[in-house]
């Protein structure tokens, strides 16, 4: 089921091929494996699709699909996963990022209030206070995003294999009982 739902949704090879805006990258899509919708290309490529959607960089889909292409994996789907960030999940993402940084490096220090000098600029000792507590900030932003792209791109592989495996049994099993049916006898007159 996953694979036909997959093969729907993603183009054919040969469309890929023939796309004009794509002819630049047509030496490097000419590898049908990045392409095709086997469980182990699609569980990998969205692994690397979530691990550059989390990454707080700009041009994550390039990135997303350079590394598919240099691991060989799906690069449709790689590329479709970094668009779980856009900019109504931003906010949230960038938060939970700057909360799982400060769980593991510790809570930052509040700032203090920075004393104005004569001349109603701040002082040279405040504003490096201030400097370094942006500097802690940005320290446990980048950790909580290296912590969440990690464990969602583990994640993802993981559930996306299982789901997979999960619905190739039951459709072996839905086969495997619809072949052992006995048909009720006729009734007799």
């Amino acid at each position: 089921m996953p694979r036909k739902f997959i093969k729907k949704l993603l183009p054919a090879h040969r469309t890929l091929l023939e796309n004009r805006w794509l002819q630049p990258f047509r030496a490097v899509l000419h590898d049908p494996a990045l392409v095709v919708p086997h469980r182990r290309a699609v569980a990998r490529g969205l692994a690397v699709g979530l691990f550059w959607a989390f990454m707080p960089i700009p041009l994550q889909s390039f990135f997303a699909a350079a590394t598919s292409i240099w691991l060989r994996v799906n690069v449709l789907v790689a590329v479709a996963a970094c668009w779980i960030t856009n900019p109504l999940t931003a906010a949230p993402i960038v938060y939970a990022a700057h909360w799982v940084g400060s769980l593991l490096l510790g809570p930052a220090p509040i700032p203090p209030e920075a004393p104005a000098s004569v001349a109603g600029r701040f002082s040279l000792p405040a504003l490096l206070d201030i400097g370094q507590q942006i500097v802690a900030l940005g320290e446990a932003f980048l950790l909580g995003s290296l912590v969440i792209a990690i464990g969602s791109a583990a994640l993802g592989y993981l559930a996306l294999n299982a789901f997979w495996l999960w619905s190739v049994r039951m459709r072996f099993a839905r086969r495997r009982g619809a072949g052992r049916r006995v048909t009720p006898p006729a009734p007799r007159p």
